[in-house]
């Protein structure tokens, strides 16, 4: 067979191909490179793809992966140039050898792309936050809970990445948006590359929150029946955000009203309970910055599959404000986080060491610059500005 050439963009956009090996037919239901590849290899591509595509480095080779190309997988293996006219990559293919279809081998990092782990910082942030101030303001606190209810905040992260991966999926969000920006925002698209079927995606979902259920009835024994509460709340949000009929993502912005309070004060809040038997007000108040602050990134995170959103029917809070606005309310959400906490400084319930969210506020002023130039932004820019962003 002749050698693969395709060319795409640094997300994995295929732009060009050598038509006399991939038909147009199949091009048409493959606009990424990593949907040509078997599950098996997805993940190591990926992970090579992005760390040539942001490097200095021109060339890189990618060996013995396996290829599927007109309904035929071959074995072969790759090699990425970086193009020297555009910022795009071309990949081109050394001998290939037909061969039959390998069975599917789970590994450990697929369930860090599964799960799309690197967001789980979003509850760690509160969790770590509640310990740090259990410890200025309690006497004492109980050490040895401390990783279980990391644990358990942790699944039920995953829990909610997997849950809305799979209804995403079937509802026919991410079957209409073809143009998503890859690795900084969005799903894990586990299901759209063939690594899992949506089915496995949901069994899943429960297996984690059958492991948060089970810890949270030990909680419940241990802390009392408070506990049950913000479990019921935890649940209700993680599921409701995304399955029918509630769909709180598709609800007027109320998913991200969910996003302020879930991931800011309720665990904040958690925290301090179970780690010192008793919390207040004061403790739910305290996580609010938090909660609005990773509010922030779920906004910009929306910003690129606004459009294929808004086809499929989802109102969340980018489709309602459109790209005109964004800016404004992420700057307006910043500004009001930051000065939150400088309030809470100034009327002592938080101690002057606390003044380093000063640092952090100016963080956010460099990425708010770079948001309001978001009309005239390119793809790439838009990457960038999601990871600073989180």
């Amino acid at each position: 067979m002749r050698k693969l050439n395709i060319l795409c963009d640094k997300e994995g956009n295929v732009l060009d191909v050598n038509k006399e090996v991939l038909n147009e037919s199949l091009l048409l239901k493959k606009n990424k490179i990593f949907s040509f590849f078997h599950p098996n290899y997805v993940t190591r591509v990926i992970k090579v793809f992005v760390r040539f595509s942001s490097s200095d480095n021109d060339i890189c080779r990618i060996n013995d992966v396996l290829v599927e190309i007109n309904g035929v997988f071959y074995r072969t293996s790759l090699i990425l140039k970086k193009t020297l006219k555009s910022p795009n990559i071309e990949i081109q293919s050394s001998g290939m050898f037909p061969e039959e279809r390998e069975e599917y081998n789970f590994r450990f990092r697929d369930f860090f792309f599964l799960t799309r782990f690197k967001f789980i910082l979003g509850s760690v942030l509160p969790f770590s936050f509640g310990f740090f101030w259990s410890l200025y303001a309690y006497e004492s606190i109980a050490y040895n809970l401390l990783g279980l209810t990391l644990i358990s905040l942790i699944l039920m992260h995953v829990s909610a990445n997997t849950f809305n991966d799979y209804f995403d999926w079937v509802s026919g969000t991410d079957k209409i948006n073809k143009d998503y920006v890859m690795f900084n925002t969005g799903g894990s698209r586990a299901i759209d590359f063939n690594i899992v079927s949506d089915k496995w995606m949901l069994n899943a979902s429960w297996v984690f929150t059958a492991c948060v259920f089970l810890l949270g009835l030990y909680f419940i024994y241990v802390r009392g029946w408070m506990i049950l509460l913000l479990g019921i709340i935890g649940f209700m949000s993680l599921y409701f955000y995304s399955a029918p009929p509630i769909h709180l993502a598709s609800r007027y912005g109320m998913g991200e009203l969910m996003h302020i309070f879930c991931l800011g004060p309720i665990i904040t809040y958690g925290t301090v309970l179970m780690l010192t038997g008793d919390a207040s007000k004061i403790d739910f108040v305290l996580g609010l910055p938090y909660g609005i602050l990773i509010t922030c990134c779920l906004l910009v995170n929306e910003y690129p599959d606004s459009v294929s959103d808004r086809v499929s029917g989802k109102k969340n809070l980018a489709v309602l404000l459109s790209v005109k606005y964004i800016p404004m309310v992420y700057f307006l959400c910043s500004l009001i986080a930051v000065l939150t906490t400088l309030y809470f400084i100034n009327i002592n319930l938080l101690p002057e060491t606390c003044y380093i969210v000063l640092f952090i506020g100016y963080n956010y002023y460099t990425v708010i610059k770079s948001i309001f130039r978001l009309k005239t932004s390119n793809r790439s820019f838009l990457i960038n500005i999601c990871t600073d962003s989180f």
